[in-house]
């Protein structure tokens, strides 16, 4: 999906993350509060959610090549009241939504629900918020799955977003265009004396000038290594990669995942400049994976996908925290099993075999 990033952040091409935790918190609240229902108890009955005691959890979106990752989960508990519309009763209770990610379908919510006394009116009563007052919860989730999607990216934002870039394009422009028949003088002076510097340079480039971890050696014609070059290794990283992880496999709380496809879209390549190597690598890797839970009679299957979005330089050699997205294909009722163990043990497992492919990367021999 398309969205924008800073307006620093030219084309929305860098990686940017942005939270919104707090505006995620704030809607959810809102919504969540403004909940009321009519239900027969068996008398008619009001049934509204009176606060939210708590929202716990995260919401941040993530800019990239003008695309958009969002990645949410939260975990709420609400208190209810209920009371007879023509009569006596009344109720308190609570009830909690169990944490939902950004994966999940809101219809698969799952809502506990307490009351405080044990009687025939506040029984009636959690069972007309299972009937009556989770489907409002489950609007309320898509209706907040559904703002995610689009808080980032709706065309309005987008043109305004344009717009602004625009105008402080040709602002820049124009100071350019101010200064530049001054420089363009000083330029042309300066052309020939640059083009012999480089050329001497070149000639006379000291071995022990250069950082022995960071040296590298050109082509023939180039000369002491100081002209641009870059030499192309999108072959030979993506197999590398898929070395590394096509036959990954992992424990899992009763049980072991293992992948099953790999697929990966990107570049890399190595530049020499001046006898030093500039690394450069970015690439997107789906892992698609089995999980198989049990034995014999017992035995189920999960199966699911893995996408890294950002596997690049600019995210490892800041490093930067890694990002792993998880889709669920089937089996999505054992999800709560495996959920943690994916998100942190296999996603630490599987971040440590792409160390292994950055630093057989960065310890290739250009000579050969």
């Amino acid at each position: 999906m398309e969205g924008f990033g800073s307006i620093w952040n030219k084309n929305s091409w860098h990686w940017e993350e942005k939270n919104y935790t707090k505006k995620a918190t704030d809607y959810l609240t809102e919504k969540l509060e403004s909940v009321k229902v009519t239900a027969f108890t068996p008398k008619a009955s009001e049934i509204k959610v009176t606060s939210v005691k708590e929202c716990k959890g995260s919401a941040v979106i993530s800019i990239r090549k003008k695309k958009q990752v969002y990645i949410y989960e939260f975990e709420i508990e609400c208190e209810w009241e209920a009371e007879e519309k023509e009569g006596d009763h009344e109720a308190k209770g609570k009830f909690r939504i169990q944490e939902f990610y950004q994966d999940d379908d809101p219809e698969d919510i799952e809502v506990n629900i307490t009351a405080e006394k044990s009687d025939e009116y506040h029984e009636e009563c959690r069972n007309a918020i299972r009937q009556k007052v989770k489907p409002e919860l489950v609007k309320i989730v898509q209706s907040f799955h559904d703002l995610m999607q689009k808080i980032d990216s709706d065309e309005a934002k987008l043109r305004a977003d344009a717009e602004k870039r625009m105008k402080e394009e040709e602002e820049m422009k124009k100071a350019q265009e101010e200064k530049g028949h001054e420089k363009d003088k000083i330029f042309k002076e300066q052309k020939a004396k640059e083009e012999q510097r480089k050329l001497e340079e070149a000639k006379n480039l000291a071995a022990a000038s250069v950082d022995e971890t960071n040296k590298g050696t050109g082509s023939v014609w180039n000369a002491g290594s100081y002209f641009w070059e870059e030499k192309n290794y999108n072959k030979w990283s993506q197999d590398k990669i898929k070395e590394l992880l096509c036959n990954f496999k992992h424990t899992v709380p009763g049980g072991k995942l293992e992948v099953t496809d790999t697929e990966i879209e990107g570049e890399a390549g190595i530049s020499i400049r001046k006898g030093k190597k500039i690394y450069s690598y970015d690439f997107v890797v789906t892992l698609k994976w089995t999980v198989t839970l049990g034995e014999g009679d017992e035995e189920s299957k999960v199966t699911g996908s893995f996408k890294l979005p950002d596997v690049s330089n600019a995210v490892y050699d800041d490093d930067e925290p890694f990002h792993l997205d998880i889709e669920y294909k089937t089996g999505i009722e054992k999800r709560d099993e495996i959920n943690d163990h994916l998100r942190k043990d296999v996603a630490n497992a599987i971040r440590k075999n792409l160390d292994k492919y950055v630093t057989e990367f960065k310890n290739i021999d250009l000579s050969k």
